[in-house]
């Protein structure tokens, strides 16, 4: 009877962690700090994701993009859609002769690579079509109206609450993404005009996700930081800009979260925890940008199911020998 108990007990905690709502699959978006599909990404910075891995992707570029690493280091591999066998500048210390090699359209003026610089066109485009179907799949969904330019003190969003709130959301809305039965409690923040002028906080009650959406024909301008409470994680929120203004952060922006750009323009310095996706129409300049990516998501480990599996098998078994 105690090992059933325990075994139970085991059990449910396995299906409550897979049931912890979050923006991504694994083996797609899950996987990168950055997805580059703009044209061209002048990346002066520095982008962090599993460190000690040397073939933990922590980049996905696209079929095309020109990859312009000036400066910064990169903490894990950067895979690219297209053959990486280009010789280029930069060091690559995990790569055959220390040499970076990238596709046919990026140059490396500078900066490290701690990870391998490799083609793997199956996960980069896993991740763009997670990104483009993410980024769609919310974009267009009305949420609560959030002007984060007004007033002159902190802003709080708060989801599933309207205590102690700037403004408040106790509405979710349930979208099928990639596959996934997404609910969140969205907020439109297109009426921000301008510039945010005052620090953000997003308090959630880690059962939702919480979407921004900015749809307004200027540029979104933020220097604040953006912070998170209430038992939300970076990989359970998302900025989506879908604004022709696109978005320009200063170098005292400061946020936990996904970040989306599609069709415009970005302009990004500052920190970043979280991952981001730049599917711009021309040039997006990050430099002096530091990103840190969440853990990778991924579906189970084989040996997890096997766990599972065999403690399924287990309680069958002393079920039977007590009966």
């Amino acid at each position: 009877m105690k090992i059933s108990r325990l075994l139970t007990s085991f059990l449910f905690a396995a299906s409550y962690a897979f049931a912890i709502p979050v923006l991504f699959n694994g083996w797609g978006a899950g996987q990168f700090g950055l997805v580059a599909a703009t044209p061209t990404v002048n990346l002066n910075g520095t982008i962090t994701g599993n460190a000690g891995n040397i073939q933990d992707g922590v980049i996905a570029v696209n079929t095309g993009v020109d990859l312009a690493l000036s400066g910064g280091t990169v903490t894990g591999a950067i895979d690219f859609a297209d053959a990486a066998n280009k010789t280029t500048g930069g060091t690559c210390p995990a790569d055959a002769g220390g040499t970076c090699r990238v596709n046919a359209n990026s140059a490396f003026t500078g900066g490290t690579v701690t990870g391998v610089t490799v083609q793997s066109a199956f996960a980069v485009t896993n991740a763009i079509n997670e990104w483009n179907t993410l980024y769609t799949g919310w974009g267009g969904v009305a949420g609560v109206t959030a002007n984060l330019g007004s007033g002159g003190g902190a802003y709080t969003l708060c989801a599933g609450s309207t205590t102690g709130c700037t403004t408040g959301n106790t509405t979710p809305v349930t979208q099928s993404v990639n596959g996934m039965t997404q609910t969140a409690y969205v907020f439109d923040i297109s009426s921000t005009a301008g510039a945010v002028n005052h620090s953000v906080t997003i308090k959630g009650d880690g059962t939702a996700l919480v979407i921004l959406i900015y749809n307004n024909a200027t540029t979104l301008n933020i220097n604040q930081a953006i912070t998170l409470t209430g038992g939300i994680t970076a990989d359970q929120v998302l900025l989506d800009v879908t604004s022709a203004g696109g978005i320009i952060t200063g170098t005292s922006f400061n946020y936990a979260g996904a970040l989306a750009v599609k069709d415009t323009t970005e302009t990004l310095q500052g920190t970043m925890s979280g991952r981001l996706y730049l599917g711009g129409v021309s040039t997006a300049n990050v430099s002096s940008f530091n990103l840190t990516a969440p853990a990778d998501l991924a579906t189970p480990e084989p040996a997890t199911e096997l766990l599972i599996g065999g403690a399924l098998v287990l309680m069958v078994v002393l079920t039977r020998k007590r009966a």
